[in-house]
């Protein structure tokens, strides 16, 4: 029964990136979970994947999340998912500005 493991790659631990998980439902269902939050949190859960036979379809349940909902793999949705939210930690503050006071103009006398 060895091969066992070997023929569903998802039978151990699910697969965490960055603190996401990623969890099987069912055999076509997933759903991307933020260990970050508590399971009462509605922030727990991120997205609703449905695999088919030519693909991942992705329901975004965390609001403003602006990526595809079409994808190869489950594996592609972390990656994608990480590195978005890697760039919009990075993009939270806004860039400094320069300022400079107004001009003024000095009047000579002759």
């Amino acid at each position: 029964m060895a091969g066992a493991a070997e023929e569903n790659p998802h039978a151990s631990d699910p697969p965490e990136h960055d603190g996401l998980v990623l969890v099987r439902i069912d055999a076509d269902h997933w759903l991307i979970h933020d260990s970050g939050h508590p399971t009462t949190d509605a922030r727990h859960v991120v997205a609703c994947i449905e695999e088919s036979e030519d693909g991942m379809d992705v329901v975004w349940v965390a609001p403003g999340v602006p990526l595809p909902t079409r994808y190869r793999t489950a594996g592609d949705i972390l990656d994608d998912l990480v590195r978005w939210r890697e760039g919009s930690r990075r993009d939270t503050r806004p860039a400094a500005i320069a300022s400079f006071p107004p001009p003024t103009s000095r009047r000579r006398s002759s």
